[in-house]
């Protein structure tokens, strides 16, 4: 009877395994990603892979925002884009998502501040910071704390090289 059921038991198991083996991934690559920019013109700022989907930061002469790429089950790569009017008088543009994959995204409007500014810490509304250093005009700052849910963002802070806050915004401002 022990043979029998561990028979079974390994007979079961082989099949999960099988299973899970024709499953296709559904990852982005690189060239994927810098061939769906090129094909659309996008002026990307930066790029960030947040699990399976990537996340473009791009800033256009009017307007500001970010395409969401991931492939569907066909393993074609779909874009879910969010975009703003940019305007002078707005230094930072700060957007993002709060489901599913949370990230804060920031652009810089304002070339004094572009200078100056060295880094960007996220605070998010369970109380996590998350710091990056600014290496161009925006930068995309993912949750790392996954399964909770929603999250949003409390409060964005840019500061300089001497890490002095040159920005400073929020949901409490």
């Amino acid at each position: 009877m022990y043979k029998f059921l561990k028979s079974i038991f390994v007979a079961g198991l082989c099949i999960i395994l099988v299973g899970c083996s024709n499953s296709r991934s559904f990852s982005l690559t690189e060239e994927e990603i810098n061939g769906f920019i090129a094909d659309n013109n996008i002026n990307n700022i930066a790029v960030e892979m947040i699990d399976d989907m990537a996340v473009v930061l791009f800033s256009e002469k009017s307007a500001v925002g970010f395409h969401i790429l991931y492939k569907d089950r066909n393993g074609s790569i779909q874009d879910q884009s969010v975009f703003g009017i940019t305007s002078n008088d707005v230094p930072v543009f700060i957007s993002g998502s709060s489901t599913m994959h949370p990230f804060v995204t920031v652009i810089i409007n304002d070339d004094e501040m572009l200078k100056s500014a060295s880094s960007v810490e996220v605070t998010f509304s369970d109380g996590s910071k998350i710091s990056k250093k600014f290496s161009g005009k925006g930068i995309i700052i993912p949750y790392e704390n996954k399964g909770i849910g929603n999250m949003f963002y409390f409060y964005v802070v840019i500061y300089d090289k001497e890490d002095n806050v040159i920005y400073h915004s929020g949901m409490a401002d």
